[in-house]
């Protein structure tokens, strides 16, 4: 099942994903990971300090996204026919 008609939640990602990668393409390679880890450390300080958004991103990029269960009950019937035996 897709998402519904007009989501435009994949292309609001990946400009972000395209944004964030130009702002640190405009660095030296070690001056990209030297901001990379400010930024980490940031939201690290956040969570810290009680905010529960950022710890919960800090979360599900670290160990991945929980899984969601889906409980499903059903009352099926089948009729047999003569070509089953």
């Amino acid at each position: 099942m897709g998402a519904p008609a007009g989501n435009t939640n994949r292309a609001t990602q990946y400009r972000l994903r395209h944004t964030i990668e130009k702002v640190l393409r405009k660095r030296s390679a070690s001056d990209e990971l030297e901001a990379l880890e400010k930024m980490i450390e940031a939201q690290a300080q956040k969570a810290e300090e009680g905010d529960l958004g950022a710890f919960k991103e800090l979360m599900d990029r670290y160990a991945g996204r929980a899984a969601q269960s889906v409980e499903l009950e059903a009352d099926v019937s089948v009729k047999a026919y003569g070509w089953m035996k």
